[in-house]
């Protein structure tokens, strides 16, 4: 296996790519820039300070990933797959700088089609629409920021999509969890 970065700091496999399958869009990246990759913090090119991340003014987990949350894919080209949650905004797209790629489903807006937010301070969850899309929540149109229940499904594009909540009444991250 021959390893390589690409320009945006990508990690991938010179001898199945001829260039960066995360760029491109044929791969979505298990890592995102500025995570740790065993041991190395990606960062992303041109950036001015190094191992540096932005954190919600009320976030204290130091740029940590925590899953709050899952998407899963109950109908559609993704069936079966899973989407991770984090805290604050996680952008729903066909692009590979979405939060969440739906990638395989060509109804789905490559930008932002929706965003599904967890809010630490309430530990609650919301599903807020994109521009010029179309976003059901238990087959009601999103048309303003709506809460996010356990076992509620999301239709994006032509794929179905059932919400399961980590974070619930009892189950939060403390900063102790860091």
């Amino acid at each position: 296996m021959q390893i390589k970065l690409c320009e945006n700091c990508h990690v991938y496999d010179g001898d199945r790519y001829d260039h960066c399958p995360y760029c491109s869009g044929e791969q979505k990246p298990s890592v995102k820039p500025g995570q740790q990759n065993d041991g190395v913090v990606l960062q992303q090119a041109g950036t001015p300070e190094k191992g540096t991340r932005t954190l919600s003014p009320y976030s204290s987990f130091s740029g940590k990933d925590f899953v709050t949350g899952w998407l899963v894919c109950i109908e559609g080209e993704e069936r079966g797959r899973d989407y991770r949650v984090h805290f604050g905004f996680n952008h729903v797209g066909r692009s590979v700088q979405s939060d969440i790629n739906i990638a395989d489903d060509l109804a789905v807006s490559e930008k932002t089609q929706c965003s599904i937010v967890y809010d630490p301070k309430s530990n609650a969850f919301y599903i807020t629409p994109g521009k010029g899309t179309i976003t059901y929540l238990n087959q009601q149109l999103v048309k303003k920021a709506m809460p996010l229940h356990p076992s509620d499904i999301i239709e994006i594009g032509n794929s179905r999509f059932i919400f399961i909540p980590f974070c619930t009444e009892g189950r939060t991250w403390k900063e102790k969890d860091q």
